[in-house]
């Protein structure tokens, strides 16, 4: 716990973005960010959820998303529309303060749910395992 109360006194004083952030933020009005922490790494996910992912990104071209996404896979990168960008690491904190960043899509586990509670973005959470599913039902319950 003592680790996520240092992470909001922290999250006040994120500092600047990355120019490189900055660039795609500024590519459409709104900006979703993907990730699912440190412990579920994107590229080993499932076929079928990855794919799901991907209509997601379809159906919504007039958002850029930033996909937090472990490894290059030149291959992969092919099957995704021109609104992703995969990165193998992202300013978690500094990207969920930016207003730019109108949605998270997450795991929910508390390291997540901690910043979505401090800075009220919305979220979608896709619990995988452990306490993610009480944060996400958490965060619904509280709006």
């Amino acid at each position: 716990m003592l680790e996520e109360l240092q992470w909001i006194e922290k999250a006040e004083n994120v500092g600047p973005l990355p120019e490189e952030y900055e660039k795609i933020l500024q590519e459409r009005e709104s900006t979703f960010l993907v990730s699912f922490g440190s412990l579920v790494r994107s590229f080993e996910m499932p076929e079928n959820f990855k794919a799901g992912l991907i209509k997601m990104f379809e159906s919504l071209p007039d958002v850029t998303f930033i996909w937090k996404y472990e490894k290059g896979d030149a291959e992969f990168e092919k099957r995704l529309p021109k609104n992703v960008h995969l990165k193998k690491w992202v300013p978690q904190p500094a990207l969920l303060s930016d207003k730019r960043m109108k949605v998270f899509v997450t795991h929910g586990g508390l390291g997540s749910t901690m910043e979505i509670a401090y800075t009220g973005k919305p979220a979608l959470i896709f619990p995988i395992f452990g306490d993610q599913y009480q944060n996400a039902r958490m965060l619904a319950r509280h709006g």
